[in-house]
């Protein structure tokens, strides 16, 4: 399937608040999805419509959870460091995410990730020892799970 193909099935999934932070939907509205990597994208898509087939959750604006997903540099977390003016990378620039799926804790997600590792289209990075589910694309060790 093609990269707009991908994306218009992950619109109707997700709306642009539910994974991008607010300034990025204020400046760049629908356009913020074409900024995404391929990567990012397939990953998405493959935990949404193949692996999972249930709802995911990134950002919930309702609830105020909006650094979940694709943040910038005005985001109070990024904000922070530069206020202190100390250097901050994350991967929640253009290729992370925090998520949940729905009906499944964090742990069983990481383990349906684990056990599916194989079919990922792409080699991802997951967060341990935490009460939700943290992926991204930095990962260069050549297995297709690395985790930190």
């Amino acid at each position: 399937m093609k990269r707009a193909a991908k994306i218009k099935q992950l619109q109707e999934k997700f709306t642009t608040p539910e994974v991008f932070c607010p300034h990025v939907v204020q400046k760049f509205g629908e356009s913020a999805w074409h900024y995404l990597s391929d990567e990012f994208i397939d990953v998405l898509h493959y935990f949404r419509f193949s692996l999972f087939k249930k709802p995911i959750i990134i950002n919930q604006p309702s609830r105020g959870r909006v650094q979940r997903g694709v943040r910038c540099n005005l985001c109070p977390i990024t904000k922070t460091y530069t206020a202190r003016n100390e250097a901050y990378l994350t991967a929640h620039v253009l290729d992370g995410c925090d998520m949940d799926v729905k009906g499944f804790t964090a742990e069983q997600v990481r383990k349906v990730i684990t056990e599916n590792a194989k079919e990922l289209p792409h080699p991802i990075r997951l967060k341990r020892n935490v009460d939700y589910v943290h992926w991204d694309k930095r990962n260069y060790t050549g297995k297709k799970i690395s985790w930190f």
